[in-house]
């Protein structure tokens, strides 16, 4: 591998921690970064929410190890993935068909974080069942195999 240029180091704020978890492992491994100072030097990066939280939990989260660490951060900042499902099931194209794939992609995205191997044609099902009922009724004729292509069949 040749030189790298130089990256910044990403500042977590409490969004998208599964993310964030994977970018500063990234960073670490390019960098060759020694895994006893990681836990410090992120929480130097904290911003928002989680400066907020890392001023609460100082001395818990300077005793950790990165696995104990990130398994606090998932604990305070991953989003319930009970709440994430019950929004799946109730998502509904209410507006526009490019709106309604907008946000129904955002929770598949989100719900995918919680498991290796989602089940593809789980998700292409809900999504043609949160379609209005004309939409979906030329949708379901083409028996899409998947939420790409019924995202595509869907847009037309």
């Amino acid at each position: 591998m040749g030189k790298l240029p130089k990256f910044d180091f990403p500042t977590f704020g409490g969004e998208n921690p599964q993310f964030w978890i994977t970018c500063a492992k990234n960073y670490f491994d390019m960098y060759h970064v020694q895994p006893s100072v990681w836990v410090r030097f992120s929480t130097m990066h904290f911003t928002r929410a989680a400066a907020r939280w890392f001023q609460s939990m100082e001395q818990q989260i300077s005793a950790s190890d990165w696995p104990t660490f990130c398994a606090l951060i998932h604990e305070r900042f991953s989003r319930d993935q009970h709440e994430l499902l019950r929004q799946l099931f109730n998502i509904r194209h209410t507006s526009t068909v490019s709106d309604y794939i907008d946000r129904f992609v955002a929770l598949v995205e989100q719900l995918s974080s919680y498991t290796t191997n989602p089940d593809p044609l789980y998700f292409t099902t809900r999504f043609i069942d949160g379609l209005h009922d004309d939409t979906r009724s030329v949708i379901l004729i083409q028996r899409p195999s998947n939420l790409d292509t019924a995202c595509t069949l869907a847009l037309l």
